[in-house]
Formats: structure tokens, C-alpha cells, sequence
């Protein structure tokens, strides 16, 4: 077993992820493979590395092990010119693997990002199917950290959504966030990002399970969003972490935010009428929230008069398509 299989065993045993390990020789063909009499067998996949004419594109190509690989297909819809298979060279060069022992985990030795990994929808094995979990906006949380250049985690500002958007342009952003603060789940995702060698910002969407007490990991965008200004409204300047690092190389010890405070990028009469929880609500009322687009420096006019229609126009819109998610 090579150093790549013994770091996806130790990070799915760390994370208590269930999963069946079956050890085989190296394979070349379909036949090959299910003479090892594995379990499981309606689940093997195909792995192929393919690409471009020119070799400046490159795929990986996961597939159900019963189907042939159709490139002219494949080609068509990536809109490249010619495919072919990747060789022995190609393969160790980008992936560190070997003919006859190609799986997707090879990707985590991508270290330049050179290759695209693509799953077959026609693939019958088995899927991770996320069951419905109960709760409103207020039950989503997200998570805005920075690591430093050294993957080390340098600040963490947990905020909860009172209230999203609804309408068609906007629907699924957070119109009103309340910043908290869990240094448990901060230790257990600050360690989380530190195994993976996370860089940068990271914009961490979750939701709590009321039933279990838990939190639920929903995906990681690779950037601040525009409703991340909630953070600023707790006292923590996430650019200037960036800056402090990468152009000053000034590092300091990791920030963890408790402090309560509110960001909404709507009027207050629409969180008044539309958080229905009201215990929350009440609690809101105690906050003067932060505005992204008010600057008492930047309010000409002109500008204050857009921003008054801006703000106007978001009641026509929870009048028109808010509804009750409970």
C-alpha cells in the first residue's frame, strides 16, 4: 500500500467516514478485476485518464466498468478537438500512479490542478444521498476563515442567517446575518482545514440539525461572499489578514470570534416582518445592524437616492415570493 492509500485511510478513519477497503493486484482489464472475486462488484469502476491532442488538457475519466469509453462523445461534449489516452508517463508525472492501479484519489497528488476529474452519469454504483434536514433560514450557520500561506488557520467568525433571499435573481444568498461564536466546532473545522493543507479564504456553508445536535457540512467556496461583510460587523477585517500575510508576512495568533453583532443588506421593517422565529427576532432588536453599501464618506445624492430605491424594491420582493420554508 503506497504513502496516497495510507493518507485516504487516515483521513477517512480521523473523520469516522465508514468504508470497505479490498486489496487486489494491479489490473488491466474488466476481466482481470472480477476474476479477484471482490464484493461489491455492481459498484467497480472504470478510471481512465484522457486527453487532448495537444496535451494541454487532461481528464480523468470515472465510469461504470461494464460501459466502453466513448471518446468521440466525450469530445463533443467538452468541445475539445481529438481524444486519446493518456501513457505510463503522463499518468505518474500528474498523478502518481501506475498503469493498472488508476482511482480517483489519484487527483489529490494534482498538486497544479492540471486534471479535471469527470464521474459518467450513466454510473449505477453507490451514491452519498444527503437526507432532508428540518429548520428555516436560521438553521443554516456559515463558517468564514483565512488560512495563511502555511495552512495554518488565522482567524474563524461563525455567523447565523436570520433571513435569505427569495426571489429569482437573489434566492438562496443571506440577506441578514447574526455573527456568533462555538469554539468547538472552530477546533474541530480549524483542525479540519489544517489536515488538508487549506490556503486562503474559505466560505464554509452548513446547517444545524435540531434533531441530533450537530452540524451538518454543506460545501466550502474558495472565497468571501458578499454577505462575509457580517464578519466586519463583528470586528474582523479578513483583507487585512490576506494583506498582513501574503505582502507583509505578519502572522498572528489564530482570532476565534464570539462577539454578537449584526450584517443585513436589507431594511430592518423586512427582518421585523419576516424572521418568524421570535425569540430571534427579539433578539435582533437589540442590534443597530451594519450596513455593506452605507459609507457616511460615500452618500452623495445620487447615491443615497439609488440606494433608497434599492432598499424599497427588496419589500415588493419578499411580498412576492417569500414563503415559510417550516
Amino acid at each position: 500500500m503506497n504513502d496516497m492509500a495510507h493518507a485516504v485511510l487516515r483521513l477517512l478513519k480521523e473523520n469516522k467516514i465508514d468504508h470497505t477497503l479490498a486489496e487486489h493486484p494491479a489490473v488491466f482489464n474488466m476481466e482481470e478485476l472480477y476474476a479477484q472475486g471482490l464484493e461489491h462488484c455492481d459498484a467497480i469502476a472504470k478510471n481512465l485518464l484522457v486527453r487532448d491532442q495537444k496535451k494541454r488538457f487532461y481528464w480523468l475519466l470515472v465510469l461504470y466498468g461494464e460501459k466502453r469509453a466513448d471518446l468521440k462523445a466525450l469530445k463533443a461534449r467538452l468541445g475539445h478537438g481529438a481524444l486519446s489516452f493518456a501513457g505510463a508517463e503522463e499518468l505518474a508525472e500528474l498523478l502518481g500512479l501506475t498503469p493498472g492501479s488508476v482511482t480517483p484519489f489519484g487527483a489529490l497528488n494534482d498538486k497544479e490542478h492540471r486534471v479535471t476529474l469527470l464521474l459518467d452519469e450513466d454510473y449505477r454504483g453507490k451514491l452519498i444521498l444527503q437526507e432532508f434536514i428540518p429548520g428555516g433560514d436560521d438553521a443554516m450557520r456559515v463558517l468564514n476563515s483565512y488560512s495563511d500561506l502555511d495552512g495554518h488557520v488565522r482567524a474563524m467568525c461563525l455567523g447565523q442567517p436570520v433571513l435569505e433571499y427569495y426571489d429569482p435573481k437573489s434566492v438562496g444568498n443571506y440577506a441578514a446575518i447574526i455573527s456568533r461564536g462555538d469554539q468547538a466546532l472552530y477546533d474541530k473545522m480549524q483542525e479540519f482545514l489544517e489536515k488538508l493543507g487549506y490556503v486562503g479564504f474559505s466560505n464554509i456553508d452548513m446547517k444545524y440539525d435540531s434533531r441530533t445536535g450537530r452540524y451538518v457540512l454543506f460545501e466550502i467556496n474558495p472565497r468571501l461572499g458578499r454577505s462575509s461583510y457580517f464578519c466586519r460587523a463583528a470586528g474582523l477585517n479578513m483583507m487585512k489578514l490576506l494583506t498582513n500575510d501574503v505582502v507583509y508576512g505578519k502572522r498572528e495568533d489564530c482570532v476565534y470570534n464570539h462577539t454578537v453583532a449584526l450584517w443585513q443588506n436589507v431594511p430592518t421593517g423586512i427582518l421585523r416582518r419576516y424572521v418568524k422565529d421570535q425569540e430571534l427576532s427579539d433578539e435582533l432588536k437589540q442590534f443597530k445592524g451594519t450596513h455593506t453599501l452605507f459609507c457616511k464618506g460615500d452618500l452623495p445624492l445620487s447615491r443615497l437616492y439609488r440606494l433608497l430605491r434599492y432598499y424599497a424594491a427588496q419589500y415588493h420582493n419578499f411580498r412576492d415570493y417569500y414563503f415559510d420554508k417550516k
